[in-house]
């Protein structure tokens, strides 16, 4: 929801927050890509679990992304580093 205030949702789901997976999106969440596909900022999302102190594991997801999931977890990958 590009009205909600990120780093609010993640500061008060975090006692309940055990893992995170993230993936490359547009702002209007609609679908899902490759890290560093779309419009979404993930790093803002990384850069705020560093400012709750997140610890638990992040994951990369790439379930239901239609094409080569070989092509799809490189240019994740390449993203990440």
């Amino acid at each position: 929801d590009p009205n909600r205030d990120l780093r609010a949702v993640l500061m008060e789901a975090r006692p309940w927050l055990q893992s995170v997976s993230l993936n490359g999106t547009n702002k209007d969440g609609a679908a899902i890509f490759p890290l560093g596909v779309g419009d979404f900022d993930v790093r803002e999302v990384l850069d705020i679990l560093r400012e709750i102190e997140f610890a638990g594991p992040v994951g990369v997801f790439g379930c239901s992304i239609p094409g080569d999931a070989r092509n799809h977890l490189t240019t994740s990958i390449k993203q990440w580093k």
